[in-house]
């Protein structure tokens, strides 16, 4: 497993809400333009993030390494990114929103 998923999986474990989780069941995909995949997927109050794909997310998020990285680490807001261009969206923006909720504290 790489570095930027054990580094990323500690950050959301860190900051999960699961109380926020509750009767929420979505899967976030982030797919990367050197080709990997990221599965989040939040099921009623829990959480798991590993590679790979999911055959029907709820929303996938384009974006490159350096980008997801950034947000991930709290160096860059994730609506700024989509606002500049450097993340594109696909599915279901209300889904997108409950990002701020499950992660409060990880936003720049």
């Amino acid at each position: 497993m790489s570095t930027l998923v054990e580094s990323i999986k500690a950050k959301l474990h860190q900051h999960f809400n699961p109380k926020a989780a509750r009767n929420i069941h979505n899967v976030f995909m982030f797919e990367l333009s050197d080709g990997d995949t990221y599965t989040l997927t939040v099921d009623d109050g829990t959480m798991q993030f590993h590679e790979g794909s999911h055959p029907t997310p709820d929303i996938v998020f384009m974006t490159d390494r350096d980008t997801l990285k950034k947000i991930f680490n709290g160096e860059a807001s994730g609506a700024t990114a989509m606002m500049m261009g450097d993340i594109k969206v696909k599915g279901d923006w209300i889904v997108a929103t409950r990002l701020k909720r499950l992660f409060p504290h990880m936003q720049a």
